[in-house]
């Protein structure tokens, strides 16, 4: 059964979210709280993560970077949604599985899930290799 954390801190849209996705038999956990993010992760080892990129607090391309570092839970895929997404310029250069705009519909989330998942984990950027000039 592929797991699916939710992130939003819209309590109706994870809730609605969460409801859909478990009545057509994904395992579903959820968190409104953006400082228990990395933790529901480590501890449900989920498949895919759905992200809100506009929670109050949170730095999602920071939170992105410390999933994709971390061993335990670098394969996460991870799909960004929000209102606006589109406009959202920085999901590109963060490498995740895909980007869905809200409103979505049940089906279109249960494809996006099902072709984060079939595809590989896109690897982090490395950073740049600086190197010391000795004169």
């Amino acid at each position: 059964m592929t797991k699916v954390l939710i992130v939003d801190d819209d309590l109706p849209v994870l809730a609605s979210t969460a409801r859909s996705l478990s009545s057509i038999g994904f395992e579903t956990a959820i968190t409104a709280d953006r400082c228990m993010i990395l933790d529901a992760i480590r501890q449900g080892h989920p498949d895919v993560v759905l992200l809100d990129v506009r929670m109050p607090g949170l730095d999602v391309e920071q939170l992105v970077r410390a999933i994709q570092v971390d061993p335990e839970i670098a394969g996460t895929r991870i799909v960004l949604f929000s209102a606006g997404i589109d406009a959202w310029e920085p999901q590109e250069q963060m490498q995740v599985a895909d980007a869905l705009e809200k409103p979505f519909k049940p089906a279109h989330v249960v494809a996006v899930i099902t072709d984060a998942i079939a595809g590989p984990p896109k690897p982090p950027e490395q950073p740049a290799a600086h190197s010391l000039m000795t004169v």
